[in-house]
């Protein structure tokens, strides 16, 4: 399953993010915040696991 948000429409910054459900213990997500000219202030990958 992919999770992906909308651009975040703010005055200064745009910021989205996505995640893919793997399976039931981990979930890989990238984020990306550009500013309001398109420039790439931050771009992030995590991964999160659950632990049982």
């Amino acid at each position: 399953m992919l999770w992906d948000s909308a651009f975040n429409l703010a005055m200064s910054y745009r910021y989205r993010y996505r995640c893919r459900f793997l399976d039931d213990d981990s979930y890989p997500c990238h984020s990306l915040i550009k500013d309001w000219k398109g420039k790439v202030l931050l771009e992030l990958e995590t991964v999160g696991t659950r632990e049982r």
